[in-house]
């Protein structure tokens, strides 16, 4: 199987846009506040119904004052808007996530 790099969260979780019957739940890494930082374009986050839907990078506020605090705006859908947050590098609700691939 796979070696996790060190001091990374996995999470197990269902795609949100896989309808099959017969659906299995993925294995999901938690970004690092690094990560989160040079996100561009599209991501992925953990919703409230524990599956994993995409949103895009409006924005990310980063603070000079506060290195490990992060706001990463995101847009999902037509209509709707939230703020990931990060405080001391560490998600206050939402988890932005990315797939755990064969070699990490």
């Amino acid at each position: 199987m796979f070696q996790p790099i060190e001091n990374t969260t996995i999470i197990k979780a269902r795609d949100h846009y896989d309808r099959s019957k017969k659906a299995i739940d993925k294995d999901w890494i938690v970004l690092t506040l690094e990560e989160v930082k040079s996100l561009s374009g599209h991501t992925r986050f953990i919703t409230r119904l524990g599956t994993v839907a995409n949103a895009k990078v409006t924005s990310i506020k980063t603070w000079k004052t506060r290195p490990g605090n992060v706001d990463v705006h995101l847009k999902v859908g037509l209509y709707e808007y939230f703020i990931a947050t990060y405080r001391d590098g560490r998600p206050v609700d939402e988890q932005l996530v990315r797939e755990v691939a064969n070699g990490l």
